[in-house]
């Protein structure tokens, strides 16, 4: 309704009381001036222009604004809850952004995601508190921009808590992939040069009169498989340097531990360490020697005993066993070649040498003269030793095998799936 100058006092504050801000506007002018039968009463006058601006009079606000400009006081409880509801809410959503750029600032230089945002929940959940009790003390708080600015406060708080509970998940899932990926990858590998640990295992681990074992080269072969073989995985090869900085670094272990949280942690605690690997291997190799000892031909054959002739017969006898077309060559005119064998087209030339000790580099050259003699893809030295380091150098130069008499039941899948030079 249009406020009209004629309109008497009466009428102006029954208007005024249905929330006509025109109205208030218009008191406040009369009590200014002292017109319209209105005593002349300046905090009355702020008092109806403030009621009115709060109405939605934007004259009441120019005309506050021109009276703070000429110095008139504006005192009143109504003037004070007035700037208290506008400057006051200002100052602090200024104060918020500041605090904001200052807590991004930091989140920055914190290395982790989920400290980040931990930061942050912290932050922002504080600043709601302080900000709550600061404006309610001065009765702020039913202004709708603060409502507005407590519930976008709110919304960042839960979606930063979403987002650490996320990345919990993301962490868990992630050491769950690891898991299952690194026990996959440690079985095919295991697998896949089981025979060579198997024959590194019997060579390396001494009895001595007694009964007694000692496997101490036997654990450094496993760590040398480790270290030159499984270390070639990029996954694995993290993992074990990391559990090994977090055991030496007590300080970096408990911040790694407040990172993943205690669930997510043991799960982590779960994946392989270097000494759980190491029993890995040796418990495969020990099952598998055991399968072996079960499923041999002619393991009733005291090999030890044996003579030289009759471990050529022995081996020959292996072959045969297991598919091979192998026959012990004469004794003389051999050109150092025991066994010549065929399978599925292979032909192989074998030099076989039942020794006390280690067998040197001379069975090599030998096995290599005769392969070249009897025009043979394959050929290798078996024995029931070691061989001597110049021995195994020569060997990997020319793509010759050596191997131990156990491993020959297990010699046709071998060289059907690697490629000598």
């Amino acid at each position: 309704m249009t406020i009209r100058i004629h309109h008497s006092k009466a009428k102006l504050f029954a208007m005024a009381e249905h929330g006509n801000s025109d109205a208030m506007y218009s008191i406040g002018y009369r009590y200014l001036e002292g017109v319209g039968g209105l005593p002349k009463n300046q905090a009355k006058a702020n008092e109806w222009f403030i009621k009115a601006m709060q109405g939605g009079s934007k004259k009441a606000r120019v005309m506050l604004d021109k009276l703070s400009i000429s110095n008139k006081p504006i005192i009143t409880q109504a003037t004070d809850k007035f700037y208290s509801d506008n400057i006051i809410t200002h100052n602090s959503d200024f104060g918020a952004v500041i605090a904001v750029l200052i807590i991004i600032l930091l989140l920055y230089k914190l290395p982790t995601l989920r400290k980040k945002l931990s930061l942050f929940f912290c932050a922002a959940l504080l600043t709601v508190v302080i900000n709550f009790l600061w404006l309610s003390a001065v009765g702020v708080l039913k202004t709708e921009l603060y409502k507005l600015v407590i519930i976008v406060t709110i919304t960042v708080i839960f979606c930063c808590w979403v987002v650490v509970k996320l990345s919990k998940n993301s962490h868990a899932s992630g050491i769950n992939k690891k898991f299952s990926y690194i026990y996959f990858y440690l079985d095919k590998e295991i697998n896949k040069h089981i025979l060579t640990l198997s024959l590194k295992n019997k060579q390396t681990i001494i009895y001595d009169d007694y009964g007694n074992h000692d496997n101490k080269k036997w654990m450094l072969e496993i760590n040398y498989f480790i270290d030159n073989v499984l270390k070639k995985d990029e996954t694995l090869k993290n993992l074990l340097e990391h559990q090994k900085k977090l055991n030496i670094d007590a300080k970096l272990l408990e911040q790694f531990k407040n990172e993943l949280g205690d669930s997510t942690y043991k799960k982590w605690c779960q994946l392989p360490t270097y000494s759980d690997i190491q029993n890995i291997i040796a418990h495969k190799v020990d099952r598998y020697n055991t399968s072996e000892k079960r499923n041999k031909k002619c393991d009733h054959i005291d090999v030890d005993s044996l003579s030289p002739l009759e471990f050529e017969h022995y081996c020959a006898g292996i072959l045969k066993a297991n598919g091979w077309r192998a026959r012990v060559t004469q004794t003389s005119g051999d050109q150092g070649i025991d066994i010549i064998a065929e399978y599925k087209g292979k032909k192989a030339v074998f030099q076989c040498k039942k020794y006390a000790s280690p067998v040197g580099n001379k069975a090599v050259q030998e096995v290599i003269a005769g392969k070249q003699f009897t025009g043979a893809s394959i050929a290798a030295v078996v024995s029931n030793a070691t061989y001597t380091s110049s021995a195994k150098q020569l060997a990997n130069t020319t793509g010759v095998y050596l191997l131990h008499h156990s491993e020959l039941p297990q010699f046709k899948r071998l060289v059907l799936t690697e490629k000598k030079c």
